[in-house]
């Protein structure tokens, strides 16, 4: 008898805990989704800026350097539909991606840029260290506002859609 009154008192108490814990559950899920994806698009971004960089430091041209460079970003940003469109592109679409482009040139360290103006992207405060070196460094930043993303929680305070990935790479010149 005192087996079946444990019962009817226990009855409805799963359903309760299951309500309880659903709701964590399914927006510890989304998170994780959410930032496996970012992830995803960073590791995109590094892998771009390492391949500008590298195609910049095989050209002996600066202007040959920034042409090289961006082709080399875009066929690796294409995996996510994003590139580093011409300027007259940006206008009408917005790409979301801007690209710089440091290379030394003699006594001068020569700054090239192309992208979507519209994202800020500030060389970094470490500068190269002479504009003799044979380094040439690429810096890429990309708004997660026009990238292929699923904003699943800004009401719970991971909205990606205001942020940018700020990535910046060096190559030696051959």
């Amino acid at each position: 008898m005192l087996y079946r009154k444990s019962l009817r008192t226990r009855r409805g108490v799963s359903t309760l805990e299951m309500l309880l814990a659903f709701p964590v559950l399914l927006i510890a899920s989304f998170a994780i989704f959410q930032f496996g994806v970012v992830m995803v698009v960073h590791q995109t971004a590094a892998e771009a800026v390492n391949e500008g960089a590298r195609a910049a430091a095989r050209e002996s041209n600066p202007i040959a350097a920034r042409e090289a460079s961006v082709a080399a970003v875009n066929r690796v940003l294409a995996v996510h539909g994003l590139a580093v469109t011409p300027a007259a592109a940006v206008a009408a679409s917005g790409s979301g991606v801007h690209f710089a482009l440091e290379y030394p040139t003699g006594a001068v360290v020569a700054v090239q840029e192309a992208g979507d103006s519209a994202v800020t992207c500030s060389l970094p405060a470490v500068p190269m260290l002479t504009p003799l070196d044979r380094d040439v460094r690429a810096t890429l930043c990309v708004s997660l506002a026009k990238a292929p993303l699923l904003n699943l929680l800004p009401s719970f305070g991971f909205d990606a859609m205001g942020k940018q990935l700020h990535i910046s790479a060096m190559a030696g010149k051959e």
